[in-house]
């Protein structure tokens, strides 16, 4: 991902930044130790970055279909931050009830990516930025349109991949 050199960055660059000097030092996940051998293939790299295109692609869709179980699919359910959602913290153990009474209140949600950019940060670690418009129907309110990029780090362990931190900013 490129930085500019003018010190005006925004909140997302700011954000993007940041998460990625945290997984750089390995600091945001315990026990994120990267392999011995430092060298991963770019098929590697690039075969993680599709997964965790995929992975976003099904979250899409269980938002979409207001699903909270299946946009809960790969996230820990910890006390852990897990989603900030513009400037709210949602811990992973709380993610499928806040989901589901905000979908309560829904008649529709239409989420799809307009544009995704990943980035391979350390062995078994993927960040993607993405932009997303957003239109829900509220019921008895009518639609509201959203636009918001959003920012995803996922972690492998073993064979599973996990949701590390997303955050989201209404554009």
């Amino acid at each position: 991902m490129k930085y500019s050199t003018n010190r005006n960055l925004s909140k997302v660059q700011i954000l993007d930044l940041f998460l990625t000097l945290l997984f750089t030092t390995g600091t945001l996940l315990s026990g994120c130790k990267p392999k011995s051998e430092s060298i991963i293939r770019k098929s590697e790299s690039l075969a993680m970055c599709d997964t965790v295109d995929s992975l976003t692609n099904r979250l899409a869709v269980a938002i979409s279909n207001l699903d909270a179980k299946a946009a809960a699919e790969n996230v820990p359910c910890d006390d852990r931050i897990v989603y900030v959602s513009n400037g709210i913290p949602i811990r992973g153990n709380e993610y499928i009830e806040i989901l589901s009474n905000y979908y309560q209140h829904l008649d529709s949600l239409s989420f799809f990516w307009e544009k995704k950019e990943f980035s391979f940060l350390v062995p078994n670690t993927v960040l993607m930025v993405g932009w997303a418009k957003i239109s829900a129907y509220e019921k008895g309110i009518g639609e509201k349109k959203d636009k918001a990029v959003f920012t995803f780090i996922y972690h492998r362990d073993g064979s599973v991949w996990n949701m590390a931190l997303a955050h989201k900013e209404s554009l």
